[in-house]
């Protein structure tokens, strides 16, 4: 063996065992996670965790599972260190807690090689989508691993978190000018996502549920091809559904399943006005209304459904029939009296929505 083959294979070596820390049982260390996704190479994490994460052709299911052929992490390891590293962005290493970051966010991790970018690349979201598929019962009838498909839907919602600015475009996002690409992989996500969406229920905690809501918001923010994709297929229905049922569970509320879906109802909001109406003939605004009547001491979730409610407004003929219905009046007055300051934001983003949509349906 030559000098640089021992040195890739003790490279190798210490990262792998670097990267085991963070699947210890009383947690993973912040500042090694912090130290890993700073300084690490992307790359070479990218391509270990996907070579434990692909399962090879012929091999049984609950084989692929184990440290077989070589590899050193099982897929539920290899989903845990993919979510503490990319949970560093986010400040929650479980991924359970996530927000939607601002789009102005800066980051110095944010360069060609760095583990947050290569951890979102296409290869590694493509084998946790393969990975999540064949745990979606309603498509893989028989046993499955609720755990495992949990760890991969945490996962997949970082994955497709926007990158913090000065980094580049993610993949799975039109381009503007010339011809589109990876449009068949788009259906894909927002397929996945909303059949896993259909199908998780009330259990785990509502965890699944919460994970499933936010990537699927991720799409439809970003890309207006998984928007209208998410329209045709009948997605509006299920998250208004999924929505009410939610906010009808006795008390106390699950406030990130909440919140998780108002904004992605608010997200669907942007492009043709036919979205905003569309909505509000399911519904939407009465729900927003119950939410903000029934929850409003609670602020995130007030402010959320409020936020619901004038995104829904920023279309006149929406406006128009929410404007009709007095409980939608008194609600939002009192949620912006009882929450002043988060009112305003919604306002101001509300304004900032119908600004951007007037633009993109603008152009071709």
């Amino acid at each position: 063996m030559s000098e640089a083959e021992s040195l890739a294979t003790w490279e190798g070596a210490r990262l792998e065992h670097e990267l085991s820390a963070l699947l210890s049982p009383d947690g993973s260390p912040p500042e090694l996670t912090k130290q890993l996704a700073s300084r690490a190479s992307g790359r070479k994490v990218s391509e270990l965790l996907l070579r434990c994460l692909r399962v090879e052709p012929g091999i049984a299911q609950e084989e692929s599972r184990g440290c077989s052929q070589g590899k050193p992490y099982t897929r539920m390891q290899a989903l845990t260190i993919l979510v503490r590293l990319l949970g560093t962005e986010t400040g929650d290493l479980t991924g359970d807690t996530v927000s939607m970051p601002p789009e102005d966010a800066a980051s110095p991790s944010a360069n060609d090689d760095s583990v947050v970018r290569m951890l979102r690349t296409e290869p590694l979201i493509k084998s946790v989508v393969d990975l999540l598929e064949k745990h979606v019962p309603r498509l893989h009838g028989g046993a499955f691993d609720p755990y495992l498909r949990l760890e991969a839907l945490r996962a997949l919602r970082l994955q497709l978190l926007p990158l913090p600015r000065g980094g580049p475009p993610r993949w799975w996002v039109e381009e503007r000018i010339g011809h589109r690409t990876h449009s068949s992989a788009r259906r894909e996500l927002v397929d996945i996502l909303l059949q896993v969406l259909a199908d998780v229920g009330d259990g785990m905690c509502h965890r699944p549920k919460i994970a499933a809501l936010g990537g699927l918001r991720s799409l439809v923010a970003a890309s207006p091809e998984c928007r209208g994709h998410f329209f045709l297929i009948g997605g509006a229905r299920v998250s208004v559904e999924v929505l009410r049922s939610q906010i009808r569970l006795p008390a106390p509320p699950v406030e990130a399943a909440l919140v998780g879906g108002c904004e992605l109802l608010a997200a669907l909001v942007k492009g043709p006005r036919s979205n905003a109406r569309q909505l509000v003939e399911l519904g939407a605004h009465n729900d927003a209304t119950e939410c903000m009547r029934r929850w409003k001491q609670h602020r995130e979730v007030a402010t959320a459904a409020f936020a619901l409610l004038t995104a829904l407004a920023s279309d006149p003929v929406a406006a128009a029939r929410i404007s009709c219905s007095t409980q939608d009046a008194h609600a939002a007055t009192a949620a912006r009296e009882r929450w002043p300051d988060d009112a305003e934001e919604a306002l101001d983003a509300s304004l900032r929505r119908t600004v951007h949509s007037v633009r993109d349906h603008a152009l071709p």
